[in-house]
């Protein structure tokens, strides 16, 4: 399975000499650790953005309940 850039999107390859994943696009080269500390670091922000979308939402429905209400 391919292992991709988190900077350029790029595909790697594992140098086993340097013992790191080396983008082939960009040169970028990261340590196992690094590279899963990148990703989860792209893909935080989206779990944000999912975590205001249902708080928006549950603050819709409570707004529509409450206007039913009266």
């Amino acid at each position: 399975m391919p292992v991709y850039c988190p900077e350029c999107g790029g595909e790697t390859w594992y140098d086993s000499s340097a013992k790191r994943h080396v983008c082939k696009s960009c040169g970028v080269m990261y340590t196992k650790e690094e590279l899963e500390a990148a990703r989860e670091k792209l893909l935080a922000p989206a779990e944000d953005e999912k975590a205001r979308a249902r708080r928006r939402g549950k603050e819709m429905l409570k707004w529509w309940l409450s206007s039913k209400s009266d």
